[in-house]
């Protein structure tokens, strides 16, 4: 419950970092391997919702929180051309 905020706020984090290159820059090879992952950020936040929900059993706002984690799951695997950052594309272009 607590820890759902906490990690929701370590995963805006490590994903605002990730967006910016302040982490470790390698190429994309792999779903889960390399590449910026600024999904983090809309996982985080996702589960920033629910840690709340969870807590005060509000079962909308969990389901809510809950679509928000894993939509941020899919776009990190998708990867759209908007959710890379400018600085990965002239880095590691193609």
């Amino acid at each position: 419950m607590f820890w759902n905020v906490v990690l929701g706020g370590l995963g805006v984090l490590a994903g605002f970092a990730s967006w910016m290159g302040w982490l470790p820059r390698r190429r994309r090879i792999g779903y889960f391997w390399g590449g910026a992952h600024a999904e983090w950020m809309i996982m985080g936040a996702g589960l920033l919702v629910l840690g709340p929900a969870v807590v005060y059993h509000l079962q909308l706002l969990g389901l809510l929180g809950f679509a928000i984690v894993v939509a941020g799951f899919v776009l990190g695997l998708v990867s759209p051309p908007w959710l890379v950052p400018r600085w990965y594309k002239e880095q590691f272009p193609g």
